[in-house]
């Protein structure tokens, strides 16, 4: 299936965008989130990411070209194509003929402040943010390189600002709550879930894999003996799992109880939908967050200093992954 490539609006009073510079060539393999070419406005200069994946194929605009919103000026398909560039640009759509856009918002390449404190990882030269968001941050005051350390996903948009917002930030600049983020595809863990209901019976919840290989990773890292784990979805209560990667996946299900004790970890289960982050900065344990978003687990795991080591904490996100990636061979 081929997904249109169009010229996107980038302000409420735009007509056309000037096409500064194509970042991939006919025939490139493009991926989600490739840098595809650089828009300009009378307001800014924007990148323009691609959100379908295939080869780049049918450019009908050159680098300088005045491009009217919303006309298609290439394609993406599943197949390389080789056909050159188109000499002439067509003209734009009817306005009610319905264009099917693929483009994510477009974003803007924003530098760190000069002052910005990093924590764990965060060696970045460029924080990428829509032009709302920029804009935004920009009036409230706010860094968004700091979303870069916590570990929220970028491009950054509108809606990343509640949680930049909420991020606790000491005045000696150094951040209480660290964070590791990471994202598994989701394919292994359905592969894995239809086969235990196909030959088993059994019906395995992402939340109870999770635990479990969340105690199998922590125990590693930590090298402890005995582990406590909870776990908390929306509109249910906080249960309380004892050493979870001791037990088979087919019991795990009764065996969460009520506790008020301080588990050695707590996992949020925030359901799906388009969450790909949650990063906490109030937490007292270390403190797993975890999504489905299209065809991917999210994962954030926030910890206190004391709590973990940087190096624990990495570990432990390391080995949760592994697990989830391939449930069946971290269950041989």
């Amino acid at each position: 299936m081929a997904h249109e490539v169009i010229m996107p609006m980038l302000g409420m009073a735009q007509d056309t965008g000037k096409l500064l510079t194509w970042n991939k060539n006919p025939g490139d393999a493009v991926a989600i989130g490739d840098v595809l070419f650089e828009v300009e406005t009378d307001k800014s200069v924007s990148e323009v990411e691609a959100a379908a994946e295939g080869y780049l194929s049918r450019v009908k605009a050159a680098a300088g070209s005045d491009i009217p919103v919303g006309q298609v000026i290439a394609m993406i398909t599943e197949a390389p194509e080789t056909a050159e560039m188109e000499a002439e640009t067509p003209a734009a759509p009817p306005a009610s003929e319905k264009v099917g856009e693929t483009l994510l918002e477009p974003v803007t390449i924003i530098e760190p402040s000069a002052s910005h404190s990093t924590v764990i990882g965060a060696e970045h030269g460029r924080v990428l943010a829509s032009p709302k968001a920029r804009r935004l941050a920009a009036e409230a005051g706010l860094d968004l390189a700091l979303l870069v350390d916590a570990g929220v996903p970028q491009p950054f948009h509108v809606a990343d600002l509640e949680t930049l917002k909420n991020l606790h930030v000491p005045s000696n600049g150094a951040s209480a709550v660290s964070h590791v983020s990471a994202t598994v595809p989701a394919e292994g863990f359905e592969a894995f879930a239809l086969q235990m209901r196909g030959e088993g019976g059994v019906s395995v919840a992402l939340g109870h894999l999770v635990v479990a290989f969340a105690a199998a990773g922590l125990r590693k890292a930590t090298q402890s003996e005995h582990l406590t784990l909870s776990m908390k979805a929306a509109g249910a209560e906080s249960l309380t799992f004892a050493d979870p990667d001791l037990l088979r996946l087919s019991v795990l299900s009764g065996r969460g109880v009520p506790s008020d004790a301080m588990p050695d970890m707590a996992l949020r289960d925030d359901g799906e939908g388009y969450v790909t982050a949650v990063v906490l900065s109030d937490v007292t344990s270390p403190t797993l967050s975890f999504s489905r978003a299209a065809n991917a687990i999210h994962l954030t795991l926030s910890f206190p200093p004391g709590d973990l080591t940087p190096d624990q904490a990495i570990e432990t996100m390391h080995e949760v992954t592994v697990r989830i990636a391939d449930p069946m061979l971290a269950l041989v």
